[in-house]
């Protein structure tokens, strides 16, 4: 990871270098280069190539957009959530045990504090970015799965039976039915079943 870490320290930002830049002096400081380059990993492996292998080079090349904008953004957080989760918990941690209170209660909070922030943080940069190539196609999966479902008979029929008999027998168990439940049964006894099943999976593709 050090490694990893010192190659992106590394790249040129004008006439600087990352690591040179304030953001990248401050990410020492904060000791999040660790992160970076865990999160940098698991974005390569786990987005970039899969789009490059299986989208082609129009895809890959939006990945890499989209994943270094999740890991800056990430990062970003950890490190304003760290600042003011390692004030909070410091003062939390005086005024129960001053002196050794305020040092376990910085360093909880610098951590917790970081968690939270990164959180949110690449929830953010997901809403901005969009789904990344991997997840878009494994709904793209899905939704050709239940199309070829959707067009065969009798494979609805087996489909409609087996959850009218799911919904009977929590109904007879005592268990109330919930709204969703309730308006499932609503497209069964109307033979609309098929309708609420096209609905349900490809409103996500609207």
């Amino acid at each position: 990871f050090s490694y990893i870490a010192q190659k992106i320290s590394s790249i040129p930002i004008g006439s600087k270098t990352l690591g040179e830049t304030a953001f990248g002096k401050l990410c020492k400081k904060s000791n999040v280069g660790f992160m970076i380059a865990f999160e940098g990993i698991l974005e390569l492996f786990g987005q970039v190539i899969p789009a490059f292998k299986n989208g082609g080079l129009g895809e890959g090349l939006k990945q890499i957009g989209k994943s270094g904008v999740k890991v800056a953004a990430s990062t970003a957080g950890f490190i304003g959530g760290e600042v003011a989760g390692k004030a909070i918990g410091a003062a939390i941690g005086t005024a129960i045990c001053p002196g050794i209170g305020t040092a376990i209660g910085g360093i909880i909070g610098s951590l917790a504090g970081g968690i939270f922030g990164s959180s949110v943080a690449s929830g953010i940069a997901k809403k901005l970015t969009g789904k990344p190539y991997s997840e878009k196609a494994a709904e793209e999966d899905k939704q050709t799965a239940a199309q070829q479902i959707s067009q065969d008979i009798g494979a609805m029929q087996e489909l409609q039976t087996a959850t009218l008999q799911r919904l009977n027998a929590k109904r007879q168990s005592g268990m109330v039915l919930d709204n969703n439940e309730q308006e499932l049964l609503q497209y069964i006894a109307t033979q609309n079943f098929r309708n609420y099943y096209m609905n349900r999976n490809f409103s996500a593709m609207a």
